[in-house]
């Protein structure tokens, strides 16, 4: 049961991280570090943002 929970959890995250890090790509020009920044920036401000969002 743990081991499906964990493959569940990673392959969530796998395309959550896949499509947000493609769409950084494609809207930010891709030859620049501007996708990464961004892409970073925002899994930051998501972290951050997410105990106060968990408290409610």
């Amino acid at each position: 049961m743990a081991g499906t929970a964990v493959a569940a959890y990673f392959c969530t995250q796998s395309l959550f991280v896949g499509i947000a890090g493609s769409l950084a790509v494609m809207l930010l020009p891709g030859d620049t570090a501007w996708p990464l920044v961004a892409y970073s920036a925002v899994m930051a401000l998501i972290v951050m943002m997410a105990p106060r969002l968990t408290r409610r």
